[in-house]
């Protein structure tokens, strides 16, 4: 992915409290001195899962691509602010989350996602859970995106209530109000699906 030159105004770079590993402090030292060629690392570590994050919340792979791009290109030009108090993933989520959301709120985004684009996207999984997973793929777009966003982050980035609220901005408490409304909002759609018991409320 090549970065476009186009600076941001905003510091999404504020509120988490999570440590920098030592890898991580190293990429921050050199792109606060200017060592642009980071990025590609970044991007190898980070691309993929933020693309499929990306696209699990607008549903169109080319809004995806677009909404990476912003993340970068966003975390590039504020890193000057980058206290190193947050992993580099936490801020990535909560840049690529505003991205997406500006998104949605420009586009109408309402269509079921399709299923060859979901296999490409989706976590490819052999748990017994694999179909119920697909399931959550094809409804999700039919959730607001403050619903949407914390479910893909907890059921397909694997991180914590705690983590979700870093990247949200928000308390513990409001992540799960959301995880519970998004749930009871998907189930009726996994049912038609098959899957009558809806995902798993292990929060």
């Amino acid at each position: 992915m090549k970065l476009k030159s186009t600076p941001h105004a905003s510091n999404p770079l504020k509120g988490c409290a999570l440590l920098l590993n030592e890898q991580e402090q190293a990429w921050v030292d050199q792109l606060q001195a200017g060592q642009i060629s980071v990025m590609e690392q970044l991007i190898d570590t980070y691309g993929s899962r933020m693309k499929r994050t990306a696209f699990l919340m607008t549903g169109d792979e080319g809004v995806a691509e677009d909404c990476v791009q912003e993340m970068f290109i966003s975390f590039y030009f504020n890193i000057r602010f980058f206290r190193a108090d947050a992993s580099i993933g936490t801020y990535l989520y909560r840049i690529l989350m505003n991205a997406c959301k500006q998104k949605l709120r420009n586009q109408w985004f309402h269509k079921v996602m399709p299923t060859d684009e979901l296999q490409e996207y989706g976590e490819k999984s052999i748990e017994e859970d694999a179909l119920r997973r697909m399931a959550i793929h094809k409804v999700l777009a039919r959730l607001k995106p403050k619903y949407r966003e914390v479910l893909v982050l907890y059921y397909f980035n694997q991180l914590t209530v705690d983590e979700i609220g870093l990247v949200m901005n928000e308390n513990s408490n409001t992540i799960k109000t959301r995880m519970k409304r998004g749930r009871e909002q998907l189930r009726p759609y996994l049912e038609r699906e098959g899957f009558g018991n809806g995902i798993p409320e292990n929060v």
